[in-house]
Order: C-alpha cells, then structure tokens, then sequence
C-alpha cells in the first residue's frame, strides 16, 4: 500500500503511497527511520479508511476562513457582522498567518492568556473561543486535521473565571422616578421598557402597525449595521411574541395610527447610542444614579413581575426566552 524508495534528486528515504482518490503522494525524510515510521501510520488509516493527507492540514487558518465564510448562513445579519468583527480583530491577528495542523492546544491557552493581558472579559474570551473552534471542527469534517485544539480541558480551563456583577433592578418608584426624569418625549419608552422587558432593538422597531388592540406584536429588531439603521429578524424565533400593553400606557399606544411607536424627537427611529448618551445615561445620572444600563429594565420588568405574582411562564413568554429553562437559569435566584 505504501512503499520506500530513495528520492531521485536528494537520495533520502522517500514514502510512496496512492490516496483513496487515486492521487500519488509522496513524503521526504531525514532518515529510514522516520520514513518506516510515517509508512507505517500511512497504511494503518488507509486500512481503516481513516485517512486524513498530511498535507491537507497546511492550509492557513486565514485562507480556510475565506472558504467557510465568518459565520453560518443561518445566522442573522447582525450576527454574522459581530461575527466578522471578532474574527478580524481577535481572532485573525494571532492566528490567521499560523496553518491548521499547526496549532497545538498550547496555542490556544496562550491566546486566551493574551486576551487576558487585554482585559477581555471571560465573555468574550469565551466567544472567541468558540468561534476559533469553528474553523478546526469544519476542517475536521472535511478530513484535513484530525483533532481540534480549542476542545481539551486544558483549554477551557484556561478561560478567566466569570467577574460577577449582580443585577440591578428598580422599584416601582424608582421606575417612575427615572421616566419623570427624562426628556417628556421618552417617558413612555422607559415605562413600557420597565414593565414589559422588551429588548431595546425590539422597542425602537415597533411600528404602529404592530399593535392589537391591548397588546402589541414583537417582529422585529432595529440593529445598526456599518452605520445603517436596518430591521433584522428578533434574536431568537421565541423572541416572536405578543406583549400585553401596561393599562397606564393603552392610551399612549392608540394614540399612535402610523409609523413608529417610539421615535426620536424628529420622528425618525432611534438610534440607540444617541438615545444612550443624550437622554438616558443624563436622566439616570439626575435620578437613580450609576451604574445602570437600558438592558437593565428588562431585569426590572422581571422583578416587577414576580412582586405581582406572575407565573414564571407567563414571564418567560413575555422576555421571548428560547425556553422557561432559560428564564430560571437567568432569573431563577428572584422566582425562588
């Protein structure tokens, strides 16, 4: 199946062998030794049809990115943007020139380390992790190295441990104390946001259209993609849901007959980083103080909720949560 010969042109210990798919290969050594060795290994994965060529490997990790694309084409838009923004400023800097076999675990706890010295969050360690994972287990599947370096304990463990940062939620007082305290324009979007937990890219997307009388229905998301606001699919297919519309706020819904629900004081839709830094982190300053971040009235939302006795699934359908699995794993210290 495989065969030792002297190279014509250097006259050292060459292996010869035919691949599955009839292609003549053939592999140089320093030694007999070495060669009977590699022989050896070459006819034993010819036999149990677990061949993998040794020179499939030596594709750079940057080539290979270009051939299975960033992210997976299921994914939304948005996310395979965040996608190729990690991969080109994380990922790529330290590993792209390196080739596939050439990665070794111990690459890989270095690399962590880097992201460490950094100061990149256990997150986002976590991250780029799984997506440097992404490009070994394709090559895997398309017989070009044989393990993948990002899937050992060693590895892992390797990941800083998770700073825990408790989360913060607002009493109803504070609640309205914060609505009161930001431009008049946006008293109700900080309302509806606190009472009902709708994602911010899913608020500022909501459309007249979407309301049924006293509820309306979350579609959407407004992502801000390569400095364009653009309407993408919500998160997750659970994130489809209708929400019941608080009592307080009804009349401020019907009053809307087009356009968006809730828009920035020229009627366009809002763009999250200026509402961020013009009107909400004042009006939180002015109120209830730092820290606290938009994101955090969906935790508030879920607080309220469980002070009014809502059903833990009645809570998990109105935060769009893939599962109630997810809504205990989240808020499961509050239910109990």
């Amino acid at each position: 199946m495989a065969a030792i010969r002297l190279h014509p042109t250097t006259k050292k210990p060459s292996v010869y062998w035919y691949e599955p798919n009839g292609k003549k290969r053939q592999k140089t050594f320093a030694t007999r030794t070495d060669a009977t060795k590699f022989k050896k290994i070459i006819e034993a994965e010819l036999l149990t049809n677990k061949y993998i060529s040794p020179f499939a490997g030596q594709t750079p990790i940057q080539e290979w990115l270009e051939v299975i694309g960033y992210s997976k084409q299921s994914n939304r838009e948005i996310t395979k943007i965040h996608h190729e923004q990690m991969y080109n400023k994380l990922i790529l800097p330290f590993f792209g020139h390196k080739r596939l076999d050439a990665v070794k675990p111990t690459d890989v706890v270095d690399y962590l380390f880097h992201l460490q010295n950094l100061n990149y969050s256990s997150e986002t360690q976590r991250k780029a992790l799984n997506l440097l994972s992404r490009v070994f287990a394709t090559a895997i599947e398309e017989d070009m190295i044989y393990k993948n370096p990002c899937k050992t304990s060693i590895v892992r463990s390797s990941i800083s441990v998770p700073e825990y940062k408790e989360q913060r939620y607002l009493t109803r007082d504070d609640l309205n104390w914060l609505a009161d305290s930001i431009d008049p324009h946006f008293r109700e979007l900080i309302l509806f946001a606190g009472l009902t937990g709708v994602r911010k890219g899913e608020l500022f997307a909501l459309d007249a259209a979407d309301i049924n009388g006293d509820s309306v229905t979350v579609s959407k998301s407004l992502s801000f993609i390569r400095g364009e606001s653009i309407l993408t699919k919500p998160k997750t297919a659970k994130s489809v849901r209708n929400v019941v519309i608080p009592e307080e706020l009804q009349e401020y819904f019907g009053s809307k007959t087009e356009g968006p629900i809730f828009t920035s004081l020229r009627g366009n839709r809002i763009q999250a980083n200026n509402f961020r830094n013009r009107y909400f982190l004042p009006a939180v300053k002015a109120s209830i103080g730092e820290p606290f971040r938009f994101h955090d009235l969906r935790h508030t939302a879920v607080a309220l909720a469980i002070k009014d006795n809502k059903h833990p699934f009645e809570i998990s359908k109105m935060l769009g949560h893939t599962s109630i699995k997810t809504t205990f794993d989240v808020y499961g210290h509050l239910i109990s």
